[in-house]
């Protein structure tokens, strides 16, 4: 739900505002452009998850900013006046200025905050302790003066008369680190844009509880397509499901059979709630984990866990030492915008195609 018109707090009291206008997942992303801020006086920034009586006791998530810091931080209990518990997850100081993002996002437990967009989750807070679990995304304003500029609200629920809603799953590969653009955002099929819906967390693993940059551990991928992607299933639709996991299991010393292990377990489990399974062999990755991807990935192209479909990818992606390609990867291990755009997404469409 985009909206492009200037927002700011009437009052210098909390001011928050969402949208209700659709049925919204538990899986949120609430964006913002900062146009005025005041100094340290003032907090704005977007919210996930505002649930409650508005004006006397709500909850919610947000990333806020005023000119010196930003800001992660769960508010239980709060009314206008400031009243209730906010419990600080994640701090970074900063210099910020008009024109500034702030992109905050919630898949499971795990809340994430980025910070004009570059590179890894600036906040990022694996959420254990009594996590919020129902509500809608929105923004937030501290004060009278700091303005946004822009925001834009997005949850994976699909349309009505969706006939194709695919859901793509992993971690930071395929929710887009250190690019302007992941490749959820050129899949084509037959030629047509078709619903998409990107609920990958950075730093997650396939089976392996990793941990947040800021704290607590990470849901799994197995944990999170129970409870993430089942739930975003569309009855008499074609429910396409894109798995793009495994990295961070075999960097942290998990073996590539057993890294398989938690695929084939990933694969059963959402074939079983109704979805086709599109599965990705891994990229190059450097050091000393590029030999035991090379054995992961045949794993996985021999199909033995049974995907509907296994993406082709050159040797220029997933081969040996690929990893040092500056034209492909970033940083030895995340792709560039144009291997994304040019090879991931193309291969990810002819194989649903």
């Amino acid at each position: 739900m985009p909206n492009s018109g200037a927002a700011h707090g009437t009052t210098s009291l909390i001011n928050i505002s969402v949208y209700t206008g659709i049925t919204n997942s538990v899986t949120q992303r609430s964006t913002v452009t900062i146009s005025a801020l005041n100094g340290t006086t003032d907090f704005i920034g977007p919210v996930v998850r505002v649930n409650g009586t508005a004006h006397t006791s709500f909850s919610y998530y947000s990333c806020v900013e005023n000119s010196t810091t930003l800001l992660l931080q769960k508010v239980t209990g709060q009314n206008d006046a400031g009243s209730g518990i906010a419990t600080q997850l994640a701090v970074r100081t900063i210099t910020a200025a008009a024109g500034d993002t702030i992109d905050l996002r919630i898949v499971g437990n795990t809340v994430t905050c980025y910070w004009n967009r570059t590179g890894t989750p600036t906040l990022e807070y694996a959420d254990s302790s009594s996590p919020l679990t129902t509500g809608n995304p929105g923004i937030e304003q501290l004060g009278s003066t700091a303005t946004l500029s822009s925001f834009y609200l997005r949850n994976p629920i699909a349309p009505t008369g969706t006939t194709l809603n695919i859901i793509c799953d992993g971690d930071s590969l395929t929710e887009g680190a250190g690019v302007f653009s992941p490749y959820t955002d050129y899949l084509y099929v037959n030629s047509v844009a078709p619903f998409v819906a990107n609920v990958a967390v950075d730093g997650k693993g396939l089976g392996t509880g990793l941990p947040a940059t800021d704290g607590g551990t990470i849901e799994t991928m197995l944990a999170t397509g129970t409870t993430v992607v089942d739930p975003l299933l569309v009855t008499g639709a074609t429910n396409v499901v894109i798995i793009l996991g495994g990295t961070n299991d075999v960097a942290n010393g998990v073996s590539p059979t057993a890294v398989y292990g938690y695929l084939q377990t990933y694969i059963a489990n959402r074939r079983g709630a109704g979805w086709k399974v599109v599965v990705f062999p891994l990229p190059s990755h450097t050091g000393v984990t590029d030999t035991p991807m090379q054995a992961y990935n045949k794993l996985v192209i021999a199909n033995t866990a049974g995907a509907d479909a296994v993406a082709t990818l050159p040797q220029s992606i997933i081969g040996t030492h690929s990893y040092s390609n500056t034209i492909l990867f970033v940083d030895g291990i995340h792709m560039t915008q144009f291997a994304l755009t040019s090879i991931l997404a193309p291969a990810v469409s002819a194989a649903i195609n």
